[in-house]
């Protein structure tokens, strides 16, 4: 194919791309997963039975109960590692976006401002986003 025929096709290839990315973002609001790997991405998912193209949802069986008072809270590890990742965990686990105080009140023993720092490193790697409230962070 020459350089000539490859520009006449570039306006097609760019109605294809835009049509698939709003397929996709269709998708992802209606809560569609496209797996490439699913026994390594999504290792431990529970996955509807139905899939469609390669594409699952995540089954919405599991309840998750806001936490309460009485509720055990999880032990706060000593290495930031450890804690980069009990927060993490923590959100993904919320059903809602939370706040450094409320995430906070989750761990035994930790403090908001770590909790803070470690909502800032997460925000910075792109592992969490800001919720739509201010100052609540969602995974």
């Amino acid at each position: 194919m020459s350089l000539q025929q490859l520009q006449q096709k570039l306006p097609e290839v760019r109605v294809w791309i835009d049509r698939s990315l709003a397929t996709r973002a269709a998708e992802e609001k209606a809560g569609v997963i496209r797996w490439l790997r699913p026994d390594y991405q999504a290792k431990g998912e529970l996955l509807l039975s139905s899939t469609v193209g390669g594409a699952s949802r995540p089954a919405q069986s599991r309840p998750k109960a806001p936490p309460t008072a009485k509720a055990k809270k999880l032990p706060w590890p000593a290495k930031t590692a450890e804690r980069t990742v009990a927060v993490e965990a923590a959100l993904a686990q919320a059903e809602q976006p939370l706040t450094s105080t409320e995430l906070t009140k989750l761990f035994s023993r930790a403090k908001e401002a770590d909790v803070q720092e470690v909502l800032d490193t997460l925000c910075a790697l792109g592992r969490i986003r800001p919720g739509d409230t201010k100052g609540t962070y969602v995974r």
